[in-house]
């Protein structure tokens, strides 16, 4: 079985534990209230008015197959106001209100984004996908979605990525595609006006590059080694 413990920083101490069978990940919206992905294909949403006491757990409808066409755990929510982008493993994007009563918009295609059929389940079938540790952001203030994208079959999530597929998010269309001078397994990108956009390399065995670009152009603007690490964040998100 798996729980959320919450726990109150300024007591230093547990304020209350929320059992969750069958569902995983804790994704907090506003001030007292989060909600998990479940093996079934649904959200569960809990509220902890006053950060203590938990209301019942709630389910929304089955809305994605587990089994088929899992989420990936590096899906975005905005913790502020509770809007979510859940980003399935062939590349569909949930658009999502978190909340008490939460709601799951219809889904639309990266690859239809971009003119290209969309991604199917065959183990054989090759498209361009989702993939990597970390494999897309959010720009709140361009409304725009930022995917590490590689060619494969299904199942090929963790495969890094060759390309950023730049996505308008209130259009649904493709911007632009961004060839990477290497395989990319983690992407963040700044939240000011002129944003740059950071990406951790594959290497091997070898250290991990951190490669910035400017997403506009696509233009590298520098590049270091790290001693390691696999996953990328940037403050302001």
């Amino acid at each position: 079985a798996s729980s959320v413990t919450v726990v109150d920083l300024g007591q230093r101490r547990v304020a209350a534990t929320v059992e969750l069978p069958g569902c995983a990940l804790a994704f907090p919206w506003g001030d007292d209230g989060f909600s998990s992905l479940c093996g079934d294909g649904t959200v569960a949403s809990v509220t902890l008015p006053g950060g203590s006491d938990p209301g019942p757990v709630t389910h929304t409808a089955r809305f994605f197959n587990p089994d088929e066409d899992p989420i990936f755990s590096e899906s975005l929510v905005d913790r502020t106001n509770g809007r979510a982008f859940f980003l399935s493993y062939t590349g569909l994007v949930y658009p999502a209100q978190l909340g008490e009563h939460p709601s799951i918009d219809k889904p639309w295609s990266l690859q239809v984004a971009a003119g290209l059929p969309a991604a199917g389940t065959g183990a054989q079938q090759l498209a361009w996908r989702p993939g990597g540790l970390n494999m897309i952001v959010w720009h709140k203030g361009l409304n725009r979605l930022y995917v590490l994208m590689h060619p494969g079959a299904h199942w090929t999530q963790k495969q890094a990525g060759t390309e950023v597929w730049v996505l308008d998010i209130a259009s649904h269309n493709l911007i632009k595609r961004i060839e990477l001078p290497q395989p990319a397994v983690s992407i963040a990108i700044s939240q000011d006006s002129s944003p740059l956009l950071y990406l951790l390399t594959e290497n091997g065995d070898n250290p991990t590059s951190v490669i910035t670009l400017d997403p506009e152009s696509g233009q590298q603007k520098a590049k270091s080694t790290t001693p390691g690490g696999r996953v990328a964040w940037v403050p302001g998100f």
